[in-house]
């Protein structure tokens, strides 16, 4: 006895076969959208990850869509997908098992239909990951500009007018800015596998992702500053001789600055490389008609590999650090000078990241063969 089930979105009709397993007619109404789990029980298969549903009829309806969320095998009696009809995979990987497959909808010889009217007319299986996941996330922009340099520091702690009573503060270097990360990788698409006994054609998506963006390097940090003080001196030197005292004050011991010269900038953040691109699907039809010709088959494959991301952009080099000026008074010796520094360089602009490899696109293979002895392996 039959047992008969009417939803929202689709008829389910429960039929036993021949065997004793229950096969289930699916026709999903117009317009809706349903996964097939949500229907009906899969039988899983030894490794616990595979599902295989026993089918008589799926139906699909014109612009239906049938999600698949996992790796599944169907076994189907008949299969029939109307134009703009999908099943959608997800990125899983996908076996259909049929006796009667149609999902062309115009006649093979009107050669006044475009490509795209051609598709729209089709019914299809889509292997390409989630729309909200199938591109590679972008990589992270650096938000933090580097660290600026100390400017150039003069003290004077034990209040000793002389040379030999101040402490010197070099100015410092900007620090190099921070590197944006490299864009994350594309998905893969899902591969498919058709047994039919006869095969007329099928639109079939299964491009790979494309690759995410790399992310911008930061701007370095600019360079400390070069003094600007008015500093007083007493004529002296640790000999008591009255010689060296500019040379010291000027050109503080061992560095081979000014306290007036300004440093340079940091160099800029390294830009993220762009994310690889996810791999077309593979495609393999087998067919058991001997008298089928490839030349009567109106097919579509997309299984081109995804696009390699872009490059982030590199950071700017840091600014400069500016030149001092110091006023120099130096007494018992009536003596006045205003020294002027050098500004500093600006920073390197940071590395140049790479763009993302392209995805490997997919293959398809279509040959007539044996279609009752197959496997649940994926191509």
């Amino acid at each position: 006895m039959f047992r008969f089930f009417k939803f929202s979105l689709c008829f389910i009709l429960l039929t036993p076969s021949v065997m004793g397993q229950i096969r289930h007619h699916i026709t999903l109404n117009p317009n809706t959208e349903i996964s097939l789990i949500d229907l009906v029980h899969g039988e899983k298969a030894s490794d616990n990850q595979r599902q295989t549903f026993y089918l008589g009829r799926l139906v699909l309806e014109a612009q239906s869509k049938l999600i698949l969320d996992r790796d599944i095998t169907i076994d189907a009696q008949e299969v029939i997908l109307n134009p703009k009809s999908v099943i959608e995979t997800h990125g899983h990987h996908l076996i259909l098992k049929t006796q009667k497959l149609k999902a062309v909808w115009f006649d093979p010889d009107q050669i006044n239909l475009s490509e795209h009217d051609r598709k729209q007319s089709m019914g299809a299986i889509d292997l390409r990951a989630h729309t909200l996941v199938r591109d590679g996330d972008p990589g992270q922009n650096a938000k933090l500009p580097g660290k600026a340099g100390k400017d150039m520091v003069v003290t004077n702690p034990n209040g000793r007018n002389t040379v030999f009573g101040f402490r010197f503060e070099l100015a410092q270097p900007g620090m190099d800015g921070v590197s944006g990360t490299a864009g994350l990788a594309g998905k893969d698409s899902g591969d498919f596998i058709l047994y039919v006994p006869e095969y007329t054609g099928l639109y079939v998506l299964a491009r790979g992702g494309s690759g995410g963006k790399g992310g911008d390097g930061s701007k370095g940090g600019a360079g400390g500053n070069g003094s600007e003080q008015g500093i007083t001196l007493y004529y002296e030197n640790e000999d008591g001789n009255g010689k060296g005292v500019d040379a010291f004050v000027i050109y503080p011991p061992n560095t081979g600055k000014t306290m007036q010269d300004g440093e340079n900038g940091g160099r800029g953040g390294d830009a993220g490389s762009g994310g690889p691109g996810g791999k077309g699907g593979k495609i393999q039809i087998v067919y058991s008609k001997k008298d089928v010709s490839k030349e009567n088959i109106t097919a579509f494959y997309e299984i081109e590999g995804g696009q390699g991301g872009n490059p982030g952009k590199p950071g700017l080099g840091g600014d400069p650090g500016r030149g001092g000026s110091i006023s120099e008074a130096i007494q018992f010796g009536s003596s006045w000078r205003q020294s002027y520094g050098n500004q500093g360089q600006p920073g390197r602009l940071g590395q140049r990241g790479l763009p993302g490899d392209n995805g490997r696109d997919g293959k398809v293979r279509i040959v007539s063969g044996n279609i009752n002895n197959n496997d649940d392996t994926n191509p």
